[in-house]
């Protein structure tokens, strides 16, 4: 039988997996300029709403290999990539360099911003 982890626990793991330069700021939305707006807006949106619903994340998460993910919510050890010009394709190859301990969620910036009330 497989233990279920505590929120700690998982929170434990995912800072684990962090690169010890990435300075941890848990619930701000850190903004990089190399990407555009509607990607950088879609983050934002699905960030608040993690947030909102009392999950702890980080943005523009660094790991020790120095990949880099949209979000990491510590608390369900889980990855979020943010498409807007890039394929399903491009971005699983990208997230192949992402620590296994993770499930990812891939959302584009169009089903995140068209489905949320601004």
């Amino acid at each position: 039988m497989v233990k279920k982890l505590s929120k700690q626990q998982k929170i434990k793991i995912a800072m684990n997996l962090l690169d010890s330069s990435y300075r941890t700021d848990l619930g701000s939305v850190r903004i990089n300029t190399h990407n555009t707006i509607r990607h950088e807006l879609a983050k934002l949106i699905v960030s608040y709403n993690l947030i909102k619903d009392k999950h702890s994340i980080l943005t523009e998460t660094i790991f020790k290999n120095k990949a880099r993910a949209d979000i990491l919510v510590l608390d369900t050890l889980t990855c979020i990539e943010i498409m807007e010009s890039e394929s399903l394709d491009s971005a699983k190859i990208k997230t192949t360099k992402y620590p296994t301990e993770l499930n990812i969620l891939y959302l584009t910036t169009t089903e995140v911003i068209d489905n949320e009330e601004i």
